[in-house]
């Protein structure tokens, strides 16, 4: 199975075989469970995202200044 054609072969046998437990086999409750963890896995990455990129420069910069106004007192406070 080393070829790229196999991989996708099989990747496609899969994805069917998902689709079918899914939509055949899994009563309506387990399906509305799995979609609230999707959206929940979702709403995470996104915040996620979020926190490390920042949703605003200008909200990223007023954080900044306000952590260097927080050091300085700190500094202040230590006699320096």
């Amino acid at each position: 199975m080393r070829n790229p054609f196999g991989k996708v072969v099989l990747a496609g046998v899969v994805t069917a075989i998902g689709f079918a437990v899914y939509k055949f086999l899994l009563p309506q409750e387990a399906k509305d469970n799995l979609k609230d963890v999707a959206r929940k896995g979702v709403q995470i990455g996104k915040d996620v995202h979020e926190t490390i990129v920042g949703s605003n420069p200008a909200d990223e910069q007023s954080r900044i200044d306000a952590n260097r106004t927080y050091v300085a007192q700190q500094w202040e406070q230590a006699g320096f």
